[in-house]
């Protein structure tokens, strides 16, 4: 199930959870260096303090391949962030509480990937 997360101590490996097949679908905004899982209809390539998936918004189901922002201006700007950017996905969260680094864009990218995104 997806990439398993090397720690020093042991693997990490998700729990199940649905999502959007968008990997920027319900967490903040990329430019903050760091993705933070939402749990909400936000999209992180949308600059600002909270912006609503516009697929959503157009009563689209959120998908990355057909998305408007899917593009080569866009992507230029997330290949820039793929070694930067952190995300914390619920799904990739340890239990109880222990705090974690989260993981590098390219590695979630790849798991959204890995998990059929677009599908």
């Amino acid at each position: 199930m997806g990439l398993p997360l090397e720690r020093k101590d042991r693997e990490i490996k998700p729990y199940a959870l649905w999502r959007h097949s968008c990997p920027f679908y319900g967490f903040s905004s990329i430019l903050e260096k760091i993705m933070r899982d939402t749990g909400e209809n936000q999209c992180a390539l949308i600059p600002g303090p909270y912006s609503v998936c516009h697929m959503e918004k157009m009563r689209d189901k959120p998908n990355w391949y057909s998305c408007h922002l899917n593009n080569n201006e866009k992507n230029r700007k997330i290949e820039k962030c793929l070694e930067k950017t952190r995300v914390f996905p619920r799904e990739f969260l340890p239990s109880k509480g222990k705090s974690w680094d989260g993981m590098l864009l390219r590695i979630w990218i790849r798991h959204m990937i890995d998990m059929g995104l677009g599908e």
